[in-house]
This record gives C-alpha cells, sequence and structure tokens, in this order.
C-alpha cells in the first residue's frame, strides 16, 4: 500500500516538474499552478461557474499578451495574431477536443475536431447559410418583426403611460420563430404565445449551462444518450423535451413559403451519404443551430436596445438616417441594402462589440509552429483567443466599456484597421459562423424597425442585469441571463 501511495506521489511530482520545466510551453509565461494542473481553470469555471475567463485577462495584465493557461493551453490577447489562430486557406487547425466536448453535440459542425472532415461537411451546408439564400428569407424576418411591432403598438394604445416590455422573452421568441421557420420549414407562432413561452431557450440555457461540466466531463455525454426515455425525462426533462419537440415538428406538414429550402432538407437530402444524414448529425447540428440563433442573437439585440435606450440624441440621428430608406414608421426593413447606411452600420458594429459572445474557442495547428511576441508555440498546442477580451482591447478601442458607434465614423484608415482585426463576434477563418448572415440580417432589420417606429426608454433595468461576469459560451450577469425592460413612450405616425 505505501508503495502504491509514493509511486503515485512520485508519479505526480515529476509530471508537474516535466510541465514545469521540460514541457515545450514550459517558457510561455503564466501561474505555475495553472502551468502544472486543470485544477485552477475547473474551480473558476465549474465550481464558481463561468468565471475563469475574467481570470485569464486578469493573466494578461500580469503575465502580457501571451499565457500559459493550462498544462496544454496557451492564451493570445493581441488581436494582430488573430488570423494566424484562426486561418483560412489550406492552413490546417483542428479543433480542441476539449472545447468541442463542452458542446454536447459530437456530430455537430461546430464539434468537429478534424480539420479536414469539417472543411467536407462545411462545404456541404454552406449554400443555405450564404448571403442570397439568407436575403429570401427576410420576408419571413420581416412578417415576424411586424408581429412584434403590433404588440408594443397595442401595449401602448392600451396605456400609454405603462406600456411596459420586458425584452428578452419577445426577442428569445422572436429569434426561435425565425430559425424553427429557417430550419424546420414551418411556424410555430412562439409570439403568439401570452408570456412569448418557447421550449427552445429554455433548453438551449440548460445545455450552455451545462458547457463546463461537459468540457470537464466528457463521457456524461454519450452515458446520457444511451439512459432509457424516462430517466432521461426526469434527469433532464428540457432536453429531453427537446428532443420530443423535433420528432413532433417532423411530423409537422411544412409551410408553403419556406418548406422546400428548410435546412431540414438539406441535412436529410437523400443524395448525401449515410454518415451526413444521420438521426444524430441532424439532430446535433439543429440544437447548435436553434442555441446559436436564439440566444446569442436575442443577447446582441438586448445589448443594443439597453445602450440605444439610454441615447436619445443617438436614437434620433440613427431613426434619421432611416428616413429614406423606411420613409414610413411601418415601412419594410430592408437587408443587406442597410448595410451601406453609415450610423446604423456603427451601431451594428459596436452591439456586436458589447455583445453576448464569450467562449474560449480553441484551435490546434497541425503541421505549423506559430512564433508570438518571441514565443514559440509548437504542432499540437491549443491555441485560445477570446472574442471578449479582444472586444476590450484598449488599444483598438479606447474608453472600451463605453457604448460610442461613433468611434467607427470617427477613425482613422489605421485605426479602423486595428478595430475590424479586434471585432470577431463570429471568428474568423474556415470555422467562422456558418449563421453569420441570418444573424446579421435579423440585428439590422429588428433594431431598425423599432427605432423607425417607437420611442423606449429603459425601465427597471440596472447595469447589474447585463454585467458581463460569466462566462458560459454567452455572457452572463451574477443574477443569470441579461434582463433589459423598456417603456414605450411613444409611437411615430409619420
Amino acid at each position: 500500500m505505501w508503495v502504491f501511495l509514493f509511486s503515485v506521489l512520485l508519479m505526480f511530482l515529476m509530471r508537474n516538474l516535466y510541465r514545469l520545466y521540460l514541457h515545450p510551453l514550459s517558457k510561455v509565461p503564466g501561474p505555475k499552478l495553472a502551468a502544472v494542473s486543470h485544477l485552477v481553470e475547473f474551480y473558476y469555471d465549474v465550481l464558481r461557474g463561468g468565471k475563469y475567463l475574467q481570470q485569464v485577462e486578469n493573466m494578461h495584465k500580469v503575465y502580457g499578451p501571451v499565457v500559459r493557461i493550462s498544462p496544454s493551453e496557451v492564451h493570445v490577447s493581441d488581436p494582430r495574431f488573430y488570423t494566424e489562430v484562426y486561418s483560412a486557406g489550406g492552413r490546417k487547425r483542428n479543433k480542441s477536443p476539449k472545447i468541442a466536448s463542452g458542446l454536447r453535440a459530437a456530430e455537430s459542425l461546430p464539434a468537429i475536431i478534424n480539420h479536414d472532415h469539417h472543411n467536407l461537411r462545411r462545404r456541404h451546408l454552406n449554400p443555405p447559410f450564404s448571403k442570397p439564400a439568407t436575403r429570401a428569407v427576410t420576408p419571413t424576418i420581416q412578417s415576424k418583426i411586424e408581429v412584434v411591432t403590433a404588440q408594443f403598438v397595442r401595449a401602448y394604445m392600451k396605456d400609454p403611460t405603462h406600456a411596459l416590455i420586458d425584452l428578452d422573452p419577445v426577442f428569445t421568441a422572436l429569434t426561435a420563430d425565425i430559425v424553427t421557420q429557417f430550419t424546420f420549414g414551418k411556424d410555430l407562432r412562439f409570439l403568439e404565445d401570452q408570456k412569448f413561452n418557447n421550449v427552445i431557450v429554455g433548453t438551449v440555457r440548460e445545455m450552455t449551462g451545462q458547457y463546463h461540466v461537459n468540457r470537464f466531463f466528457p463521457w456524461l455525454s454519450p452515458l446520457l444518450d444511451v439512459l432509457p426515455p424516462w430517466f432521461m425525462y426526469t434527469l433532464r426533462p428540457k432536453l429531453a423535451g427537446m428532443y420530443e419537440f423535433q420528432n413532433r415538428l417532423n411530423q409537422q406538414p411544412e409551410t408553403k413559403e419556406n418548406g422546400s429550402r428548410a435546412l431540414i432538407n438539406v441535412l436529410s437530402d437523400p443524395s448525401r451519404s449515410p454518415e451526413e444524414r444521420s438521426p444524430e448529425f441532424i439532430r446535433d447540428n439543429i440544437n447548435i443551430l436553434l442555441g446559436a440563433a436564439t440566444d446569442t442573437t436575442s443577447g446582441t439585440l438586448l445589448m443594443g436596445l439597453y445602450y440605444l435606450a439610454q441615447n436619445r440624441s443617438l436614437w434620433l440621428r440613427v431613426r434619421q438616417e432611416l428616413g429614406e430608406m423606411m420613409p414610413t414608421p411601418d415601412s419594410p426593413a430592408s437587408w443587406p441594402s442597410m448595410e451601406k447606411l453609415p450610423l446604423l452600420h456603427a451601431v451594428f458594429n459596436e452591439t456586436l462589440r458589447l455583445g453576448p459572445i464569450s467562449i474560449r474557442s480553441a484551435r490546434v495547428p497541425v503541421d505549423e509552429t506559430l512564433v508570438c511576441h518571441g514565443h514559440s508555440i509548437p504542432p499540437g498546442t491549443c491555441i485560445s483567443m477570446s472574442a471578449r477580451i479582444l472586444h476590450m482591447n484598449t488599444e483598438a478601442f479606447p474608453d472600451p466599456y463605453h457604448f460610442d458607434p461613433d468611434r467607427w465614423l470617427r477613425a482613422d484608415q489605421q485605426q479602423h484597421v486595428k478595430m475590424m482585426q479586434a471585432l470577431v463576434p463570429f471568428g474568423k477563418g474556415n470555422r467562422d459562423c456558418i449563421g453569420r448572415y441570418l444573424a446579421t440580417a435579423e440585428i439590422y432589420m429588428i433594431l431598425a424597425s423599432i427605432i423607425r417606429r417607437f420611442d423606449v426608454e429603459l425601465y427597471d433595468t440596472t447595469p447589474d442585469d447585463v454585467a458581463f461576469t460569466r462566462d458560459y459560451i454567452v455572457g452572463r450577469s451574477e443574477k443569470g441571463v441579461w434582463q433589459v425592460k423598456i417603456r414605450i413612450t411613444g409611437v411615430v405616425e409619420n
């Protein structure tokens, strides 16, 4: 027994000495405890609840732009290095297995580890997410926006002094209606529910809430998949409910408007290989899309409205700019032509910069040694960068916590390059966000429609309600999900 204990302690000591002094990353600066063990990351992300990103940000203040944050992972905060890590073309970058396991969707596009395998799958899935394909979806987006604006008008007409709107359930129902129409070709009318309830957002938030646990215990997900359905309903009722929801949708008829081009038909196309239309492949990709297209997009809209509602002069400037493109308050929003409006485009960029994306998504260079600030990072090393940290870069964005769309208008060419290098809400390279055009269209059209038609002010909302203190793929406050409430103070007639 004593011999066994001594052997374990000796192995533990030798491993730590190797990681500190002989490991290929031993020269990269960072906390010694993080270099020898994952316990620091486990403590802050699992036990404290999504708090490690804050610690990583503090590490950069102490150790510089390149930090060893775990035994096998390096984190970089220099925006100029982003395209080296998240590269395009033939430069091979695998996905970090640890990050992929956290998604609990092994067959989904973001969870594919191998570079070549990902590229093959991505090519097959690109067409329905292209800019022209997204433009064809804008009538659906507009029709759902009109449901929301009609509800806002009714609330104001009913009681002009007390027209209060809780934006989180509204925006999650709105984005859920849009993405389910896009995905299944079926109108689920979440917006018509009196309380805007929808099965998607609850499931998504449960899944993201388990992200860090899944990263450290990747065997949990396969175990859950083989459990009897009754046990799954008992243990994870929201997730089980999502599976039942998908099965029920597959049995419903498609709408004439979007049925033929619904994503489910692309995923299940008989011309694809059996592997690429397996039930697991379809389920996992749909789950990831539903999550990304609801919680992240609605969170971005929340943040945009939170800041815009506090700046009356900016609100009116955007409305004036929209006047020619939307001559009446109920004119349809036109995307992508409204991307050409300078101030609205600046508002869009600044909203994305302060939006909810926080995931520390690592890449693994397959056959390249990367050099950053004098530190050699060998092939096979996990290298991560965080959109949240880059978006707070003071060189690119002076006074980074201030919502300032005008920074994009007054920047000279050199500063604009710095800002664009640091603005990475959709990622870059071969693995950038496949749904970026859909999200872009929604954000432009929804913000424009609300600004053009309504006057609003914040109600019962404090900075703590939208504080970025926890990382669960998207930002969370100490209270949980972001909450923004507004009072409609006027409806524009002309």
